[in-house]
């Protein structure tokens, strides 16, 4: 089935071809490598038959991938967002990190999403990602912290791929996350495509923003970028005081859906959602 969905692939030109041909074109060799080995072969092949392992031994099965928050501090005060009703006043110690990760390669979890608050406001975060270089690591940021030289670790280290916080262009994104962010992401973005990281986008689609973030305009520009993969989230009122303004209609979600499948049959990029 997978040979015959490549052919079909293949001779349709589909979009996916194209993002493989970039990728293989454009990533450091430290990037591709960790991309292969990490998160095609550990987690998506090798992991897969240990999980299986473990759920005839413990009688369940292990979830495919983890979520974590190594830290609740934020560098950034964005409007809706729900971790400020988090503590944020002390980190998750780095030997509960350590031994969380080697238990879960144990049962056959080679892939981690980072949440937060900020994950790169972490000072130890790169010493822990290299530590357990045979895992790969989806890191949800503001980009704010990405500068030249963080972006040259991202490159040496090569398990680890930032996913890039934005609400829309320059207007929307400063108007939730602050005057200035959305410079600072488009640099961070540069920075990245420069050395060859594997990076992408994450949109957060709320009542103000659903029709234009899924626009063929915005996801044009963000593959000008250099994005290879992007996450889309509906917007949900969690928290202690949530706030239900910011929530996409239904009529938007159906809408946001409609988008979504087009443009993962119409662009070279993954588009999670």
């Amino acid at each position: 089935q997978i040979m015959r969905a490549l052919g079909e692939n293949w001779q349709n030109n589909h979009p996916s071809l194209r993002l493989a041909k970039n990728i293989l074109g454009e990533l450091s060799k430290n990037c591709l490598n960790g991309l292969i080995n990490n998160l095609i072969i550990s987690f998506g092949l090798l992991g897969k038959g240990r999980r299986r392992e473990f759920a005839e031994k413990e009688g369940f099965m292990p979830p495919s991938f983890l979520l974590i928050s190594p830290t609740m501090k934020c560098n950034l005060n964005c409007l809706g967002c729900s971790t400020r009703e988090y503590d944020s006043k002390n980190d998750l110690p780095a030997k509960t990190i350590d031994r969380i990760f080697i238990e879960a390669k144990e049962m056959g979890i080679h892939f981690v999403v980072t949440l937060g608050g900020e994950t790169f406001i972490r000072k130890d975060i790169f010493d822990i990602f290299e530590r357990h270089n045979d895992m790969y690591f989806l890191v949800y940021t503001n980009g704010t912290l990405v500068d030249e030289k963080m972006a040259k670790k991202l490159a040496k280290i090569g398990n680890v791929a930032p996913a890039f916080s934005l609400e829309g262009f320059e207007k929307e994104t400063d108007h939730r996350r602050g005057k200035g962010v959305f410079k600072k992401v488009l640099k961070a973005m540069e920075f990245c495509r420069k050395e060859g990281i594997f990076f992408g986008f994450s949109i957060t689609a709320t009542k103000q923003n659903s029709e234009l973030v899924s626009s063929d305009k915005f996801i044009d520009f963000l593959l000008e970028q250099g994005c290879y993969f992007g996450w889309y989230f509906q917007y949900i009122p969690i928290g202690k005081n949530p706030d239900v303004n910011l929530m996409p209609t239904p009529e938007q979600r159906v809408y946001l859906f409609n988008r979504v499948k087009k443009a993962r049959n119409t662009k070279p990029i993954f588009i999670g959602d």
